[in-house]
C-alpha cells in the first residue's frame, strides 16, 4: 500500500505544555502533490491520507493507470481499519500496525517548479506550496514556516507504507504505536512512479510522464551524479528532512534515534510529537530520551546513539518484574582482569523461563533468551538450582545504561522482560565463502569441499523424493521463515499429499533457491554442524578449552556431543577465527540444550578468540566434522583496541550530531569493500587468508565491525591499488554489482583456480548435468502436474460456502493477473500481497465457521484446475488459507493414527509409526 509526496521536509514545530501547533494549510504529508485538504481541516486524518493518495495515483501517466487503479482498490481496503491511529499504548502487544517511510532518490520528477505559472496551467495536478523557483533560497525564507527553496533543492520522493504488522519496540508500547514512523533512506530512485530512471536524466524540456514542456527549468542532477558525490547533493538534503521531520496525515514526525542494525540497513526512526490526535500531548523529542533513560556515562555521540537504540528494536514483551527479584553480580575475568567469561550473559530461574515461555506461546522451555530488560541488553539462562528461583542475575557488563528508579517504578515497560531470540532445535549449518577460505588455508584439501557439496546437491534434488529430506532442509532452518519455503515446511509437518501440484512447485522454487546459494555463494549444507547461541559455564565445571553441547534431535532425543570440535563465528576472516575445543560430558549442565557452553576458565575466553565475540546473543559455528576437526589452527588474532576516551557533546546538538552520524557512516562506511578485497587477495595469493595483505584487511575489518559503537572511520589504505581484474565467478547474475565490484573498471577477468573457483565450477557442472539428464527440471519450465483432491481436506459444512469461495477466487485470479501484465515497477511482489491481504481478511470474516470456509476454497480452486488441466491460480487456498488446510490435515492424520487398533498398529512398520508420531509432535512444537 503506497502513496507518494514531493519530498520536502517541514520544519517541526516546538509544542508547549499549553498550546499545540498547527500545521500549516498545504503541510499535510509533507506538502503532498496535491494539498487540496488544508491540514486544519477536520476531517479525520485516514480521509486526508486517502484523498491525496486518490489523487495522487489518478494523476498518473495513462500507461499507469492500471496499475494505479489496482493499487488503489488495495488502498482503500487498508483504510477501513478502524485502528489506523488507535494511538494504543499497551504494554502486553506482542504485535503492532506501525507506518513506515520509504526515502527515494528523486532526481528526474517531475522536471517542473510547482511555483511557475507554466506548471500550474499544464497541470493542476502538480500544483503546490508556493516555492522559490531560483537555485539559491531566497532571501524571504526565514518568513515561511515551511522554508521557501529551490525545486533545485528538492531531491527525494517520499513514499509511505502502512499500517504494517511488525514487532513493537519499547516506545510504542508506552506512548502507541501510531506515533512510532519508520524511515527508509534510498539511495536509488523509486522504480514504480520512476520507471526511466536508470536510464539516465531526461532531455531538455521532456519530463518523465512524457509530455513535453517548453519552459521546463534545466534539468536536476541525475541519480548517478547524486550517488557519485552524495555529500553535495544526498547528505545536505536527508540531513534537513532528519532535522526538520516529515508531516504525515497532519502529524509532525520528528527524527528519534536508530539502533545499530537500523543503521546498516539505512533506516531510522520518527515520533510524531504533535498533529492530528495529538492537541493534549506536549511530549517532545527531549522528553522521549529523557524516559529512555540517562545516557551521560556514554563519551562518544556514536555510543550515546547505539545505547539508546536498545530500545527501538522489535521485541516481544513477557514477564513484569518487580526490581526486588533482580541482582546485578560482577563478571567473572581472567586473572589479569583484561578478559570477561561472562560478558554479557546472565541466569534467571526455570520459574521465570516458564512464564516468559508461556508468553511467548512456546511448548517447551528454551534454555536461553536473548532480552532486552530495564537498562541491559544480553543471554539470560536457565539455572534450574533453588537459589535462583524467583529470580534475575544480571552481569555488570549486561547494564549499558542507568534508568532512574522512578521511572522504572512509574513504567513497567522498563520492567519487563523483553525477548529478542531463543534457543531452539537449529538444523545443519551451512558452510560460505569465508569458512571455507579460513579452513582451506588451514589444511583442509579441496576434494573434500566438492564432496560435501555434491552431496548437497544430491540431498537438494532428492527433496522432491524424500519428506524427511525436505524437512531436514527447511524445518529448523531459521534462513528459510517466510515465502515458499515456509509452505513447503508447513505442508510437509503437517503430511500433506506428497504429489499436491502446489507443493511439488514450490519445492521446485526451494530447489532453484537452494541451487543458487550453493553456485553463487558456495553456501554448502554441512550435516554435521550447528549454529547456537553461546552461554557460559555457571557451574565452574568445564575445564579451559571444554565446552558442553547438547543438541534436539529430528527423530529421537537429545543428544550430547563429546570430541574434538571446531568452533567459529560470523565474520570468519582471520586465520584464528576457527579454533579446536573438546566437546565433554557435564552432569551439571544436561538442562542446557541447543546452546554453547563454554568455560569460564583459561587465560582468555574462547569467544573471544573468535573475532571478538561475547556472549550478548552472539550465535556461533560448530562443526564435529571428522575432516574439517583434524586441522591444526593459528594463533587467534590480538583484541581490538578500545575506543579513546570522546566528548559528549551538550544535550541541544545531540540529534544534530547523532544525524551527521548516521549520515557519515551510510556514505562512508567501507565494510563490504574490505570483506571483498580481502576476498580477493585471498583467492590470488598462494599463502591464502595467510597472505600479510590478508592479515592487515582481517584486521581492519575487525574494527570496522564496531565502528558504528566507537565511531572511528575504517578505510582501505592507499597502499592497496585499485584491483583491474575479478575472479570468473564474480559475474553471475549481477552479483558483482551486489558485491560492490565496479564492472566498468574492471578490465579482465581471470579464471580462477582457488578453492572458491573450483567450487564453482564443479556446481556449475553438476547442476548442468542434472538439468541435460532431466534430475531437475526447473520451477519455471512448468511440467504436467496429477491434480487430485484431497478427501482429508473436505469439511463437513463446506458446500455451503461453495458459491462464495468461487466469488473470491475469481476476484483473486483477476487482481493478481492484472498485476502480472502490468508493466514491471519494482513493487508487483508488494500489491500482490496486498491482494492476499484483503483477500485472508475477508476470510478471517467469517469466523467460527473457518474449516468449512477453507474447505470450500481448497475444493473449488481444485476442481476447477482439474476441469481446466493445468496448475493456474491453484495456489489461492494455501495463500489465504493455508495455515487451517494445514491443520485440517494434521488433525485428520491424528485421528487415522488414533483409529487404528493395538493389532494394527503393531503389524505397522515401526518406522512408519515413530515418523508420523514425531512430526505431529513436531508440527505441534513449531506450530504451536
Amino acid at each position: 500500500t503506497i502513496h507518494t509526496i514531493r519530498a520536502t521536509s517541514t520544519p517541526t514545530p516546538t509544542p508547549t505544555p499549553t498550546t499545540t501547533p498547527t500545521p500549516t494549510p498545504g503541510s499535510v504529508l509533507a506538502h503532498s502533490v496535491l494539498p487540496d485538504i488544508p491540514s486544519s481541516s477536520s476531517a479525520p486524518p485516514e480521509t486526508v491520507l486517502l484523498a491525496n493518495i486518490k489523487q495522487v495515483l489518478l494523476s498518473l501517466p495513462r500507461k499507469r493507470q492500471n496499475l494505479a487503479k489496482t493499487a488503489l482498490a488495495h488502498i482503500e481496503q487498508v483504510f477501513q481499519r478502524p485502528d489506523m491511529f488507535l494511538g494504543e499504548a499497551s504494554n502486553t502487544r506482542v504485535d503492532c500496525f506501525a507506518l513506515e517511510a520509504n526515502i527515494y532518490l528523486a532526481s528526474s520528477m517531475p522536471g517542473i517548479d510547482p511555483a511557475s505559472p507554466s506548471s500550474s496551467s499544464s497541470s493542476s495536478s502538480r500544483s503546490g506550496p508556493a516555492r522559490s523557483s531560483s537555485t539559491q533560497p531566497s532571501s524571504s525564507s526565514s518568513s515561511s514556516p515551511c522554508g521557501p527553496r529551490s525545486v533545485s533543492e528538492c531531491f527525494s520522493r517520499v513514499v509511505f507504507r502502512g499500517p504494517v504488522l511488525s514487532k513493537p519496540n519499547r516506545l510504542a508500547r508506552v506512548f502507541g504505536a501510531d506515533r512510532i514512523l519508520y524511515v527508509n533512506l534510498r539511495n536509488h530512485a523509486d522504480p514504480l512512479f520512476d520507471p526511466a530512471a536508470a536510464t539516465g536524466p531526461p532531455q531538455q524540456g521532456q519530463v518523465r510522464d512524457g509530455t513535453n514542456s517548453s519552459s521546463a527549468p534545466a534539468r536536476r542532477p541525475t541519480t548517478r551524479q547524486m550517488t557519485s558525490r552524495p555529500k553535495t547533493w544526498i547528505v545536505p538534503h536527508w540531513k534537513e528532512i532528519m532535522m526538520h521531520g516529515l508531516c504525515v496525515g497532519g502529524r509532525v514526525f520528528s527524527f528519534l534515534g536508530y539502533s545499530n542494525s537500523q543503521m546498516g540497513e539505512w533506516r531510522c526512526v520518527f515520533f510524531a510529537v504533535s498533529g492530528t490526535g495529538l492537541e493534549g500531548s506536549s511530549t517532545t523529542i527531549p522528553d522521549v530520551w529523557r524516559f529512555m533513560g540517562s545516557f551521560e556515562a556514554t563519551r562518544t555521540i556514536s555510543k550515546y546513539a547505539a545505547r539508546g537504540g536498545l530500545q527501538l528494536c522489535g521485541t516481544v514483551p513477557t514477564v513484569v518484574l518487580d526490581m526486588k527479584q533482580v541482582t546485578v553480580e560482577e563478571d567473572i575475568t581472567d586473572p589479569n582482569k583484561k578478559f570477561m567469561f561472562t560478558d554479557g550473559c546472565g541466569e534467571m530461574g526455570v520459574d521465570i523461563a516458564e512464564q516468559v515461555s508461556r508468553r511467548l506461546k512456546l511448548t517447551e522451555t528454551p534454555s536461553a533468551f536473548q532480552v532486552r530488560f530495564h537498562s541491559s541488553k544480553g543471554v539470560l539462562m536457565v539455572n534450574p538450582l533453588p537459589h535462583m528461583r524467583g529470580r534475575v542475575l544480571l552481569r555488570r557488563s549486561m547494564v549499558k545504561f542507568d534508568i532512574p528508579d522512578s521511572l522504572s517504578c512509574l513504567y513497567e515497560a522498563h520492567r519487563t522482560i523483553e525477548v529478542c531470540n531463543w534457543a531452539r532445535p537449529s538444523g545443519a549449518a551451512s558452510l560460505n565463502e569465508q569458512l571455507i577460505l579460513v579452513f582451506h588455508a588451514l589444511g583442509v584439501p579441496v576434494d573434500h569441499f566438492i564432496t560435501l557439496q555434491n552431496n548437497a546437491i544430491q540431498s537438494i534434488m532428492d527433496m522432491k523424493f524424500n519428506s524427511d529430506l525436505a524437512l531436514l532442509h527447511l524445518s529448523l532452518d531459521m534462513h528459510y521463515q517466510s515465502g515458499p519455503a515456509k509452505e513447503v515446511r508447513d505442508m510437509l509437518l503437517a503430511e500433506q499429499d506428497s504429489n499436491d501440484p502446489f507443493l511439488l512447485k514450490n519445492i521446485g522454487y526451494v530447489q532453484d533457491m537452494l541451487l543458487k546459494r550453493i553456485r553463487e555463494g558456495a553456501h554448502i549444507m554441512l550435516p554435521d554442524s550447528r549454529v547456537l547461541i553461546g552461554v557460559y559455564d555457571h557451574t565452574n565445571t568445564l575445564q579451559p578449552g571444554q565446552v558442553f553441547l547438547q543438541l534436539s534431535q529430528f527423530r529421537a532425543g537429545p543428544l550430547i556431543k563429546t570430541g574434538r570440535v571446531a568452533v567459529s563465528r560470523n565474520p570468519c576472516i582471520h586465520p584464528g577465527d576457527i579454533q579446536m575445543v573438546e566437546a565433554v560430558y557435564c552432569s551439571g549442565l544436561t538442562h542446557l540444550c541447543d546452546v554453547l557452553v563454554f568455560s569460564v576458565k583459561g587465560p582468555r575466553p574462547v569467544p573471544s578468540m573468535l573475532g571478538g565475540g561475547d556472549l550478548d546473543g552472539d550465535t556461533f559455528f560448530v562443526t564435529w566434522d571428522s575432516v574439517l576437526t583434524s586441522i591444526t589452527t593459528c594463533p587467534p588474532a590480538d583484541p581490538a583496541p578500545s575506543a579513546g576516551e570522546g566528548h559528549l557533546p551538550p544535550p541541544h546538538e545531540r540529534l544534530a550530531r547523532m544525524a551527521d552520524f548516521m549520515l557519515d557512516n551510510m556514505f562512508n562506511s567501507q565494510l563490504g569493500i574490505l570483506y571483498n578485497r580481502h576476498k580477493f587477495e585471498a583467492d590470488q595469493s598462494p599463502k591464502g587468508v595467510k597472505d600479510e595483505k590478508c592479515l592487515k584487511l582481517a584486521e581492519l575489518c575487525s574494527l570496522a565491525v564496531d565502528s558504528s559503537k566507537t565511531g572511528t572511520v575504517v578505510r582501505l589504505p592507499s597502499s592497496f591499488k585499485p584491483m583491474t581484474r575479478v575472479p570468473h565467478f564474480h559475474h553471475v547474475g549481477g552479483r558483482s554489482k551486489r558485491l560492490g565490484i565496479n564492472l566498468e573498471q574492471s578490465k579482465s577477468t581471470y579464471h580462477s583456480e582457488s578453492v572458491l573457483g573450483k567450487l564453482y565450477d564443479n556446481a556449475e557442472k553438476v547442476t548442468c548435468e542434472l538439468k541435460i539428464g532431466g534430475m531437475h527440471k526447473s520451477s519455471d519450465d512448468g511440467g504436467a502436474f496429477s491434480i487430485q483432491v484431497d478427501p482429508d481436506l473436505t469439511v463437513e459444512g463446506y458446500l455451503s460456502y461453495m458459491e462464495m469461495a468461487t466469488a473470491e477466487l475469481m476476484r483473486y485470479n483477476q487482481d493478481v493477473s492484472h498485476i502480472l501484465n502490468s508493466p514491471k515497477d519494482g513493487h508487483t511482489d508488494n500489491l500482490i500481497q496486498d491482494v492476499k491481504n484483503r483477500a485472508r481478511k475477508k476470510f478471517l470474516q467469517m469466523k467460527p465457521h473457518l474449516d468449512s470456509v477453507a474447505s470450500a476454497y481448497y475444493i473449488v480452486t481444485y476442481t476447477r484446475a482439474q476441469k481446466r488441466g493445468n496448475t493456474s491460480g491453484i495456489g489461492f487456498p494455501w495463500a489465504v488459507a493455508g495455515d487451517y488446510l494445514n491443520k485440517i490435515k494434521a488433525e485428520a492424520v491424528q485421528r487415522a493414527l488414533l483409529s487404528q487398533d493395538s493389532a494394527d498398529m503393531q503389524r505397522l512398520p515401526i518406522s512408519i509409526t515413530f515418523r508420523q508420531l514425531q512430526k505431529l509432535k513436531l508440527r505441534k512444537g513449531l506450530l504451536g
